[in-house]
């Protein structure tokens, strides 16, 4: 059987608290945005490193 993977979303959200307060685009330390992408790229790469994440 050989078929297609139909798209599904989904959505990464980075939740933090820093100093008490929540993370927000104008609170968000640009190292933790750099790491929290590189996550999600490492994630959608996959074990297999057969996908592109700038694609």
């Amino acid at each position: 059987m050989c078929g297609t993977m139909e798209a599904q979303r989904i959505t990464f959200a980075l939740v933090d608290n820093s100093a008490g307060f929540e993370t927000s685009p104008e609170r968000v330390r640009l190292g933790d945005l750099a790491g929290f992408a590189a996550d999600v790229a490492t994630f959608l790469r996959g074990e297999g490193k057969e996908m592109d994440a700038n694609q």
